[in-house]
């Protein structure tokens, strides 16, 4: 069983179907298996994976005992862990055998061990919906990291560069998007005058920017948003005050 992402956008899918395969003959042994990225740099908008005792070579790929998961650092912090070249960055795709997954459910999330149980008995008879319907909402929130993950034995990581990035941020895009002269990238119709850096994402309007630098401008039907490219991580801290305020059709 493989998890993976449909958002995240990979250049070199050559060299992924192969870790992937090599993936499936580490997991076939009985490890949980996650695809690292080598850090270009010391981001604070991923998680860090530390690579421990080398287990040996697949195919042409190294992989590694994974020591812990470390969610998203602080600038220092994430320096650190680049410099000390021990540490990949968490891309959230896994390969597992199904019985090895379920083992640790069973051991470290019981309760939804037991609705998986629950479901998986009525798999494929006229029961399934209804089940489905009733189990669903009562299932506790927890990502994979910490509800099975960091307290998993027999981890392994393979670091794998393969031209990934996960677009987890508007400025992503830029690496993505032709770029102009001036360091700008645009989706949808934008004109600058003294304008750099800066990334627009538009639906129907023009955006027109006059001496902005290092800016992320998105232009939908429904909402304006206009960041620093510096503190464009906070717009989870946006969607969450919208949250509160009660304008979840925003979010």
């Amino acid at each position: 069983m493989a998890v993976l992402t449909a958002d995240h956008y990979i250049i070199d899918t050559e060299r992924y179907l192969h870790a992937l395969a090599e993936a499936e003959q580490i997991a076939s042994q009985g490890y949980l298996v996650t695809l690292g990225i080598p850090p270009t740099g010391p981001s604070t908008g991923y998680g860090y994976i530390e690579q421990g005792q080398s287990l040996g070579n697949a195919g042409d790929f190294p992989y590694y005992r994974v020591n812990r998961f470390i969610e998203k650092p602080d600038l220092q912090n994430a320096a650190k862990m680049v410099q000390s070249g021990q540490y990949s960055w968490n891309s959230g795709m896994f390969i597992w055998r199904v019985k090895r997954i379920l083992e640790e459910f069973e051991r470290q999330m019981p309760a939804f061990y037991t609705q998986l149980m629950e479901l998986g008995s009525v798999t494929g008879t006229a029961e399934y919906s209804a089940t489905i319907q009733r189990i669903w909402p009562q299932v506790a929130k927890q990502t994979i990291d910490y509800g099975v993950m960091e307290g998993a034995t027999d981890v392994a990581v393979i670091p794998v560069e393969m031209g990934w990035s996960d677009i987890g941020s508007w400025s992503s895009l830029t690496g993505l998007l032709p770029v102009d002269e001036h360091g700008n990238s645009a989706v949808g119709p934008f004109l600058g005058i003294n304008t750099r850096g800066t990334l627009v994402f538009g639906e129907k309007r023009l955006i027109a920017t006059i001496g902005v630098q290092d800016l992320v401008i998105v232009d939908t039907e429904d909402a304006l948003l206009v960041c620093t490219k510096a503190e464009e991580q906070r717009v989870r801290e946006m969607v969450e005050r919208l949250k509160k305020i009660g304008r979840n059709d925003l979010t």
